[in-house]
């Protein structure tokens, strides 16, 4: 409630003023009538933001270093070994490491411990990028599911969820050295991405991923639908 002769700039709200109680009684009756004559009524309020809390649990770990000729090993303790898909061992950050072309990937078969569904999560690796585009993990498709991928050589984290999908990307591209990156879901639906430890981009987006992803997890080539916004399974 305003006198705007006197305070064109509203800066001195009048509704608290005893003198003015009669005057926002009856702006208040009006208002009243008007939303009834209208048929108005209130937006509900906004859902509550998801949240979950607890300990994380290391479900999947792959080292490279004692690989089978056809198997990736899994070092969790999880039991959620790869398939092993063209990949090549080569020489790692610390220890071995796997080179993808394009075709290349190790498949992951679906297993509830790797499941991203109503849930926090992160994906970590080193990347030494080799080419400026590729995908380096993928789970899901163009339903649900998350991608960790390289466009021009900028890291990008995109989740795909019933309304469509939420993407981060790093202000500038890696380079050819070795690189941590991380993508995480966080407890409160916050997707972040981390560049050698340091974040460089997040954004909220509406809920966690809803259910586990009918395409198994991928690292290397998107085998299943693709889940990013790159153009090709291989990004």
């Amino acid at each position: 409630l305003y006198d705007l002769d006197r305070d064109p700039q509203e800066m001195h709200n009048l509704a608290l003023d005893p003198t003015y109680a009669a005057q926002l009684a009856t702006m208040k009756a009006e208002l009243e009538r008007l939303k009834k004559e209208t048929n108005y009524t209130e937006a509900p309020p906004p859902p509550p933001r998801p949240k979950v809390t607890g300990p994380a649990t290391l479900a999947l770990h792959y080292s490279f270093d004692h690989d089978t000729a056809t198997e990736a090993r899994d070092d969790s303790g999880m039991g959620n070994a790869g398939k092993l898909t063209g990949t090549e061992l080569a020489g790692g950050k610390q220890g071995d490491a796997r080179r993808f072309s394009g075709q290349d990937s190790i498949d992951v078969p679906k297993s509830k411990s790797v499941s991203p569904a109503d849930r926090p999560f992160s994906v970590e690796l080193w990347a030494k990028a080799f080419e400026g585009n590729g995908v380096l993990i993928s789970h899901g498709g163009k339903s649900n599911g998350y991608v960790l991928y390289l466009e021009a050589g900028v890291p990008h984290f995109g989740v795909r969820l019933p309304d469509g999908l939420y993407e981060i990307a790093a202000p500038k591209a890696i380079g050819d050295d070795w690189v941590h990156l991380a993508a995480v879901m966080t407890g409160t639906a916050e997707i972040r991405l981390y560049v050698n430890g340091k974040e460089v981009a997040s954004r909220e987006v509406p809920q966690f991923i809803a259910q586990d992803p009918n395409e198994i997890l991928c690292l290397g080539m998107d085998r299943g639908s693709l889940v990013g916004g790159y153009g090709s399974e291989n990004g």
